[in-house]
């Protein structure tokens, strides 16, 4: 706290540290010789929020696991899909933490995919005005970019994420291991980031998926070893060092949106069939094309080495596109802040779009490819995706 007199004004001034850890254990998390949660939770009580996905998978393990080390208040199962991101799930999570008197010293446990830490973590953020919350993300959307930010919300009013808040986690606790269960589609959403990371800040980060990303999607990122661990930890570093500085957007002009301007309105659209890293990658190659179109041959490129779509026939036309951005103007504070590459390593922002460049740009992403194939979809750890309940 500090006091100053300006031109015979006394200013008080509150100022608060913000810290929080990503932990990378060397055991699975719910392995009972593993310390890493048990240690965070120092005997406090614990709510855990669970997806219905995870706990098809991992329950027998978890609880064993908090049988042996934590002190259970209760735990909930959320219905999984971007449809059900909503405040009736955060109003199920409060009222059961009501119910048990989770005190104000208790935790909120998230453990899932990145839809599931969102409603966990605002759960967390206003439940008796903020408790602690520790998120376990299980999907690589959840590792790489989920789990080294502040932030959470869920969709209210037509409205994708309108409705959040900023508020730190205690940690995250990052185990690659849950990869193992995911479909491939779930590993193709998570390298949609990954890439994001790469063309904004690191075009060595960009070289190596090209060469390893087929290989990282097979194996579920298990091999080669050495490449898998350097390639989350840079995208997790990388997008540490962006938020970081901003962790409470003061700046409304990010780099980290970049393939967040449309991927909003393509979700919508399509009523959350795709998903929301293919609506990411989508975006990218739209930025793409209003800026640099000879990078796209390359992207596309890309894309298709890591199962990521270059066009989609659920694609909003460039009107519903042009409309959609008076909403990006919105949350961004009145400007566009509309994220573009030159070339791997050199973003800038452009500040206006006319409907003649969407279009073109538009046109260039349909005459990409065909569509990704749908596979079918199975029990896997996240919920980053629509899917039907099991």
């Amino acid at each position: 706290m500090s006091i100053s007199v300006e031109t015979n004004c006394t200013t008080l001034r509150a100022a608060r540290r913000i810290e929080y850890r990503v932990f990378h254990p060397a055991q699975p998390v719910f392995d009972p010789a593993d310390r890493t949660l048990a240690g965070l939770a120092d005997s406090r009580p614990v709510l855990a929020v669970f997806d219905r996905s995870v706990a098809a998978l991992y329950h027998s393990a978890w609880k064993a696991y908090a049988a042996r080390h934590l002190q259970l208040a209760g735990e909930l199962t959320l219905a999984p899909g971007e449809s059900a991101k909503n405040w009736e799930q955060v109003h199920n999570i409060c009222a059961l933490a009501a119910r048990v008197g989770l005190p104000r010293h208790g935790i909120i446990l998230g453990i899932g995919g990145g839809i599931t830490l969102d409603i966990a973590g605002f759960a967390a953020s206003i439940f008796r005005r903020g408790i602690d919350y520790v998120r376990i993300p299980t999907t690589l959307v959840g590792l790489v970019d989920v789990a080294v930010g502040i932030k959470q919300g869920v969709n209210a009013h037509g409205k994708k994420n309108l409705i959040g808040s900023f508020h730190p986690p205690l940690a995250s606790i990052n185990d690659y291991g849950f990869l193992a269960t995911l479909e491939r589609r779930e590993i193709s959403c998570g390298f949609a980031e990954i890439v994001k990371m790469a063309l904004l800040r690191d075009p060595a980060l960009l070289a190596l998926l090209e060469r390893y990303g087929a290989e990282l999607l097979e194996s579920r990122f298990a091999s080669p070893v050495h490449i898998a661990r350097q390639v989350t930890r840079r995208a997790e570093l990388l997008m540490l060092e962006e938020l970081a500085p901003n962790l409470f957007e003061e700046n409304l002009a990010r780099l980290v949106d970049f393939g967040h301007t449309f991927s909003p309105a393509i979700e919508m659209a399509s009523h959350f069939e795709i998903s929301h890293g293919y609506a990411v990658a989508l975006d990218m190659l739209l930025s793409v094309a209003l800026a640099s179109p000879d990078l796209l041959p390359r992207l596309a490129a890309l894309f298709k080495t890591l199962g990521l779509p270059c066009c989609d026939a659920r694609m909003p036309e460039a009107a519903a596109l042009s409309e959609a951005l008076a909403e990006v103007r919105r949350h961004r504070g009145g400007s566009l802040n509309l994220v573009v590459i030159r070339r791997p390593g050199e973003p800038y922002f452009l500040r206006a779009v006319s409907h003649r460049e969407l279009a073109r740009a538009l046109a260039l992403v349909s005459d990409l490819a065909l569509p990704v194939k749908a596979e079918p979809r199975g029990v896997s750890a996240g919920n980053d995706y629509d899917r039907p309940s099991l």
